[in-house]
């Protein structure tokens, strides 16, 4: 097994992944915080007063009648109300900047309150809004306005991400400028720059996929404790921050059965494994309402239940359309704002061709995998596609609908990872500096995708 000095990716003259990263996404995540107006990433509004109310220490919504959510400065929710009408609804409405500017002399006025609405983002764990609450606890500290408390979870929303990404990148033994490519996506790179959770989740599960693959492949010939507990910590921090993505789990048993001493001794560990992710999910189930709260009017997931058990030839069929369809793809690569502002189709086809010709960049020449790892992770990249599908359908799409409502190309962003992993071919030795190209392909592309959002919302 090589190790990590042997690829010649790692050698000092040459530029890395890991030394790339973090200049890139914080140069261009940062523009992306400023140049997205508030509220202009999908459920953010909802998202910024989750966040308010974890950094107040309450890490639970609350009912209040049939509407779940909490009590919070009532300057928070005038902060929305007071951008101009028909951002959202209007392609054609723009902003001067001054309209953001003068939000500014909004006061906190933290004693008058209002109780607020969080609708589908109360189910998430608290886990996932503790990088924007340290920001929003910090600009508190210092007497800011809502609007600069936004900026400032933000900004620490972005930080958190970026370190979770640069960690992962880190530890992957292969493909590592593929996770680069993946983690500054436009998508990617929009969420972690703003109030989402997914910043979060999509953080922890890059981190977790690059530790079962270090663990897996790296030149490590045990597993010690330590390891173990923390790919444990890791999988159970995939399970809490999104049910979805529970698929991921079983990349454990990457992990050849030789690193614990056998066979029996690999299986026993990976139930205990599970047990603590289905354990974390469950108990924080447990801690939240009742799954019809979070479902859209006129949608039933009981009847949808029984419908695509009934019809499962035609679920799959619908699935895999819509996976396939240029739309959902091109989604996935980038579709801003309220998932309204699409990208030039052409443009996320190139990023995807640069995500496919990564793949099959050198360096790892003593590298392999197995065709049962390679079984493991079209497993854990499929899982969550199905899963994610199935999810969105049970509780957005009215009984036996055509379409699934409310898919965005953003909920398959963490099973992206193992999916590209999955066409690893072992490649030769790495004989060019590939840093450049694409330190340089990604850089131009968050400057183009940033261009679109200028022209959105502030050319006239």
């Amino acid at each position: 097994m090589a190790t990590e000095g042997d690829t010649i990716a790692d050698k000092p003259a040459q530029l890395t992944a890991r030394r790339v990263f973090l200049p890139l996404a914080w140069i261009f995540g940062a523009l992306y915080i400023f140049i997205t107006p508030p509220f202009q990433v999908p459920d953010e509004y909802m998202h910024f007063y989750r966040s308010y109310q974890v950094s107040e220490g309450r890490l639970t919504a609350y009912r209040v009648g049939t509407d779940i959510g909490g009590y919070l400065p009532r300057s928070l929710l005038e902060l929305g109300d007071r951008l101009p009408s028909g951002l959202q609804s209007d392609p054609n409405f723009h902003l001067h900047a001054g309209d953001i500017w003068s939000l500014r002399t909004i006061p906190l006025n933290p004693h008058d309150r209002k109780f607020a609405v969080f609708g589908a983002v109360s189910w998430h764990s608290p886990m996932n809004y503790l990088p924007q609450a340290a920001g929003i606890a910090i600009g508190r500290s210092f007497g800011l306005s809502p609007l600069w408390l936004l900026y400032c979870g933000r900004a620490g929303n972005l930080l958190s991400w970026s370190l979770l990404a640069w960690f992962a990148i880190r530890l992957i033994p292969i493909m590592d400028w593929t996770l680069l490519l993946l983690a500054l996506m436009p998508m990617s790179l929009a969420q972690a720059a703003s109030l989402s959770a997914d910043a979060t989740v999509n953080g922890v599960c890059f981190l977790f996929v690059a530790a079962a693959v270090r663990c897996a492949l790296g030149n490590a010939a045990t597993m010690t404790t330590a390891r173990t507990t923390g790919l444990t910590i890791l999988g159970a921090a995939v399970s809490l921050a999104k049910t979805a993505y529970i698929p991921l789990t079983i990349l454990f048993l990457l992990i050849p059965s030789s690193k614990f001493g056998g066979r029996r001794r690999h299986w026993g560990i990976f139930s205990l494994f599970i047990l603590a992710c289905l354990a974390t999910t469950i108990g924080w189930s447990l801690c939240t309402f009742g799954a019809q709260s979070y479902t859209a009017p006129n949608v039933s997931p009981r009847l949808q239940a029984i419908y695509i058990l009934h019809h499962p030839i035609e679920m799959l069929h619908r699935d895999v359309g819509m996976l396939l369809s240029m739309p959902y793809l091109e989604s996935i690569i980038g579709t801003l704002g309220w998932a309204d502002i699409r990208l030039w189709w052409p443009g996320a086809m190139l990023y995807w061709v640069a995500l496919f010709a990564s793949v099959c960049i050198g360096g790892w020449p003593h590298i392999r995998l197995s065709a049962r790892q390679r079984f493991l992770l079209a497993s854990a990249a499929c899982g969550c596609w199905l899963l994610v599908f199935t999810l969105v359908y049970l509780t957005f799409t009215p009984v036996g609908g055509r379409s699934i409502n409310g898919l965005q190309g953003r909920y398959l962003i963490p099973a992206t990872a193992p999916f590209l992993l999955m066409f690893y071919l072992r490649p030769g030795p790495r004989r060019l500096n590939v840093g450049p190209w694409i330190s340089a392909f990604c850089a131009l592309f968050s400057v183009y995708a940033l261009a679109v959002l200028v022209r959105r919302f502030y050319i006239w």
